[in-house]
């Protein structure tokens, strides 16, 4: 018995706005996905979703000079990558990053999780730092 991974396809949509978009009226087909470059998942949450939750936790660090509006930078920052991201010039882009040319962006709740991660990143920093007082 081999060892085929249940999806060895990318999912049949283009890369764009307006796809990434339409996918909010869908399911992924996983909740939590662990391997990079093997299959297409578009699960909720993947390996990068760690690298949300470190951007929030450096952004969360501009508390030091905006207090709790630092979360609305945090959040902003997420959202604004996350639409530039799934743009079909963002998939262009991130598929060079990641050395993967057949990138198309991703489902619209990995999206929407990847922003909520960032803000417990952010949140998280702006704890620590307004409870040890490291605020200006």
């Amino acid at each position: 018995m081999s060892r085929t991974p249940r999806f060895t396809t990318k999912p049949d949509r283009e890369a764009g706005l307006g796809p990434w978009c339409a996918t909010i009226t869908s399911c992924p087909a996983l909740i939590i996905h662990c391997r990079c470059k093997d299959d297409f998942p578009q699960a909720i949450l993947d390996l990068w979703t760690f690298t949300h939750l470190l951007g929030g936790l450096i952004t969360g660090i501009t508390t030091y000079w905006l207090g709790w509006w630092s979360m609305f930078l945090s959040v902003g920052v997420a959202i604004v990558w996350e639409i530039f991201e799934n743009s079909v010039i963002g998939t262009k882009f991130v598929g060079w990053l990641y050395n993967d040319n057949d990138y198309i962006g991703d489902h619209m709740w990995n999206s929407i999780f990847d922003i909520l991660t960032n803000a417990v990143g952010g949140f998280i920093t702006a704890i620590i730092m307004i409870e040890a007082g490291w605020v200006a």
